[in-house]
């Protein structure tokens, strides 16, 4: 699944362009076993609360800093 707080499509995470805006509601869908993440902040929730953290289901790997446009894992800029 993809997420990225920049994208405008349909918000249902099966490409860069319909990525989830919010790493959180991703991570809840729970059935996926990877996550690409584009490069950003995300944050578990919009209040004020900074105890608060991800949940990562335990079958889900997430995986971040991608520009939003790669079509295979090992296409991540490390830098």
């Amino acid at each position: 699944m993809y997420v990225n707080k920049n994208a405008s499509g349909a918000e249902n995470g099966s490409s860069w362009t319909d990525a989830y805006t919010d790493l959180q509601d991703a991570l809840s869908k729970g059935k996926y076993v990877t996550a690409w993440v584009a490069a950003g902040t995300y944050k578990p929730t919009s209040g004020t609360d900074r105890n608060i953290s991800f949940q990562i289901p335990d079958n889900v790997k997430v995986y971040g800093g991608f520009i939003g446009n790669e079509a295979n894992n090992y296409e991540l800029y490390i830098f």
